[in-house]
């Protein structure tokens, strides 16, 4: 009788299950994540979309508006600026323009065209505002829009619905209408300006009106203009000059439909309802996302502009930097580095290799380059930083530990986790120790040391730390902000790893689902979780649900980032990985195949992603019996793993026990035997006497001795590992009888029958009730046990015990 094959542990590495490449696992503060788009100034129509606007009629929607002029005469008319001070929209209405409205009961547009009819005409901007907003402060705004070189010496005609609407007609708009006159009226005006108050979190982005106005431009084709006061474009611009796009990607990530609100609640359900049944919510803030990205590139490519003619070349280098920020941030990786690189430049040779500016700009190089696995350029640049901030602005300044963290990130994304440790312990204790426990850069660093600790297979350690950052983020960024689903996704990760499935697809079909929503559904962050969710449908044996996941994931990755992105090759991986997992070895060898001639020319031959290609199609050979192949593979794997992530490491210990069975395999256990007992030393080193994997080292260098006909040595092995397996995981649990069965078969070969019988029985009664008595280990276990009665001369038990089981 031979040993049973379930007690050897699976030889599929690790790091095969990882979700995705390292560093799309983690945020570098720095920047944050946003949405993919053209820089286009007007963002392409849906393609989901199934209705067309309806022809316009003057009585359903009056295009009628007020010249810009006009604003100034009105304001004068109702007693000037110092009377109207602090009066909101909704103030003015109460106020001047129901009053004198009320006989007529039309549009103030309507009654000024009876005696004034110059200040009237044909509307061809559409203005998004909140009621709520000082009615100064919307003038101020508008005023200002039409200030810019392109407007100068223009009277447009403004649709504002303080003038253009009848404020006696409070009649619901029912669907049809949203769907049809209002997007035609929205086509035929081809103009749209939000006024945003304040910059960072605007009323408009969670009013229902505001939002489908929106989509309405995005829809038509129109153009679209966001309009601030002179006080709050200062504050919009210095923030994006001195901090990049954060703050504006946090402002972007506070944007929801589905949560969106109108004073009047039937209107809001009309309007949700347009939505619903005819884009989506996931879909409509994407789009306006995207309206709103492809406005701020329009806005800073105008201030690299203004720099120029003002022959300001430090002001154009920052300028160009934050554009470049912008466009890494929605993975233009290309037009990143054609602005940082040459900006780098400019500001070395104007200010010094010293300066904040040019430290910035060291950095945020760095970034784009870790970004893109181009480590060997990224880490150069790091250092650099580090040492010349700790100089010039001490060790505690925000911009030396995020520099700190940053180097550390990279360290991790490589599998330098010895390297990567002590750097995110020491950011991490100085932005407690200065910033306090709930700061957005002691979260980032939390986050990143528990990616690191999991990485490492300290799951134990990780797992705190996990759900404490993702608590913190919570209660301080918000559900839906993009840190909070960093930390959601990384959660998730973890459980898949406890193989706490149904806990980690809920999480993570949750946090797609924001993704999606929030940055979109072609962003890097958004993959990322898709390609988690197919994984977790994989390690369930849903390898229909699975396959397409992976396959959507691949393509995005290679038309957004290109066929050598480290990330593409990590879907390129993924996807091989699903097809060896149900059988289909010609498609997955050609992919492991692939995967690793690209990694070995993009990452090098020493880099952990490359290693687990080596190791998966190792692996796969294994499972075809193409044991030689198998072989060469996995001395190269393990050699390699050694020399870049050391002897402890949990890949490396992977890759020990890999070639140990393959060795196993082709039964040569002189072979197997000294690398099943540094593989047993080691797994009690890192995980510990009480651990699955320790069990099965203990198990599978029990099988070999015991094939190398060392009874003695086995035994004691095998006895170690049941009642160990007892100890930690019960009498009960199928590991252990698992254990049971094997010590059963070793006395059964030794000839020691009356040791064997009483385990064989006691394994047989426990499967048969925990398993049932149509499982494959119930039906073997029975099958030897009859055996064992037959060669003692116990024929009336091996009898009986197969007709019992028969009826």
């Amino acid at each position: 009788l031979a040993a049973q094959p379930p007690s050897r542990p699976a030889s599929t590495d690790f790091s095969t299950l990882a979700v995705d490449s390292a560093a799309s696992k983690r945020l570098s503060f720095s920047v944050l994540p946003s949405i993919p788009i053209s820089s286009d100034a007007i963002v392409p129509s849906p393609d989901n979309v199934d209705f067309e606007p309806t022809p316009l009629l003057e009585s359903e929607f009056s295009l009628k508006g007020v010249h810009l002029s006009f604003l100034q005469t009105f304001i004068t008319q109702c007693g000037g600026k110092d009377a109207l001070a602090g009066l909101s929209t909704t103030d003015m209405c109460l106020k001047f323009i129901i009053p004198v409205t009320s006989a007529s009961k039309l549009s103030y547009c309507d009654q000024l065209s009876k005696t004034n009819s110059s200040v009237v005409g044909r509307a061809s901007w559409f203005i998004s505002h909140a009621w709520k907003y000082k009615f100064l402060d919307v003038v101020e705004s508008i005023e200002l829009q039409f200030r810019r070189p392109e407007y100068i010496n223009s009277d447009p005609v403004i649709w504002f619905d303080l003038f253009s609407n009848s404020q006696h007609d409070t009649n619901l708009k029912k669907f049809d209408w949203w769907t049809g006159t209002f997007m035609n009226a929205i086509k035929t005006m081809g103009n749209i300006i939000m006024v945003m108050l304040p910059w960072e979190n605007p009323i408009p982005l969670t009013r229902a009106w505001c939002v489908f106005e929106l989509y309405a431009c995005q829809y038509t084709g129109g153009r679209f203009e966001v309009a601030m006061t002179r006080y709050e474009s200062r504050r919009f611009l210095e923030s994006v000059r001195k901090y990049g796009v954060q703050e504006f990607m946090k402002m972007l990530s506070n944007v929801s439909s589905e949560r969106s609100e109108s004073f009047n609640k039937s209107d809001q359900e009309a309007i949700h309802e347009a939505i619903r049944e005819n884009i989506g919510f996931v879909k409509l803030d994407s789009t306006v996302l995207r309206l709103f990205e492809t406005w701020l590139i329009k806005i800073i490519t105008m201030e690299i502009e203004l720099s120029r003619a003002a022959k300001s070349p430090a002001d154009e280098a920052l300028w160009e930097l934050a554009l470049g920020q912008m466009y890494k941030c929605i993975g233009n990786f290309e037009k990143a580095q054609k602005l940082m690189v040459p900006c780098l430049t400019v500001l070395r040779k104007l200010f010094g290799d010293s300066n904040s500016s040019t430290l910035t700009a060291i950095d945020e190089l760095a970034n784009l380059y870790n970004a893109e696995g181009r480590y060997d350029i990224a880490e150069p640049l790091y250092i650099e930083c580090i040492e010349k901030r700790r100089k010039t602005i001490g060790n505690d300044h925000l911009d030396t530990l995020t520099a700190i963290n940053n180097l550390a990130l990279m360290y991790d994304n490589q599998g330098k986790y010895k390297k990567a440790e002590p750097l995110y312990l020491e950011s991490l204790e100085k932005f407690k120790r200065i910033y306090g426990e709930e700061h957005t850069h002691t979260l980032s660093t939390l986050n990143n040391l528990a990616v690191l600790y999991e990485n490492q297979g300290k799951i134990d350690k990780a797992e705190p730390l996990y759900i404490d950052c993702l608590e913190k983020k919570r209660r301080v960024l918000g559900e839906d902000h993009p840190e909070t689903l960093s930390s959601l996704n990384n959660l998730a990760v973890l459980y898949k790893n406890k193989k706490q499935y149904d806990k980690a697809e809920r999480l993570q079909s949750d946090c797609l689902k924001k993704k999606k929503r929030v940055l979109g559904e072609d962003h890097q962050e958004t993959l990322t979780s898709l390609n988690n969710l197919a994984l977790l449908y994989k390690l369930q044996g849903k390898y229909q649900k699975a396959e397409p996941l992976y396959g959507e994931c691949l393509e995005k990755r290679r038309l957004i980032l290109g066929e050598e992105n480290p990330d593409t090759l990590t879907s390129l991986h993924n996807l091989a990985g699903l097809y060896s997992s149900y059988n289909k070895f010609e498609k997955a060898e050609t992919l492991y195949i692939d995967c690793l001639e690209k990694r070995r020319k993009v990452l090098g031959d020493d880099h952990p992603a490359t290693l687990s290609t080596i190791n998966d199609l190792a692996t796969l050979y294994k499972t075809q019996k193409q044991y030689h192949k198998a072989e060469v593979l996995l001395i190269e794997c393990l050699e390699k793993r050694k020399l870049a992530l050391g002897e402890d490491d949990p890949s490396t210990l992977t890759s020990i026990n890999n070639l140990a069975l393959i060795y196993d395999k082709q039964e040569n256990f002189a072979m197997a035997r000294p690398l099943y007992v540094e593989y047993l030393e080691r797994c009690k080193e890192v995980h510990g006497e009480l651990n699955v994997l320790t069990f099965a080292a203990i198990n599978n260098l029990a099988l070999v001795l015991d094939n190398l006909g060392k009874p003695s040595e086995a035994e004691a092995l095998y006895i170690e590992c049941l009642e160990k397996k007892k100890q930690f995981m019960g009498a009960e649990d199928p590991s252990t009888l698992t254990a049971t069965y094997n010590l059963a078969v070793f006395y059964y070969n030794q000839g020691e029958s009356e040791k064997a019988e009483p385990l064989f029985v006691n394994c047989l009664e426990k499967r048969k009730r925990i398993l049932g008595e149509k499982h494959a280990d119930t039906v073997v276990t029975l099958e030897n046990l009859v055996d064992l009665y037959s060669s003692i001369g116990e024929d009336e038990k091996a009898e009986e015990l197969q007709n019992h089981f028969a009826n």
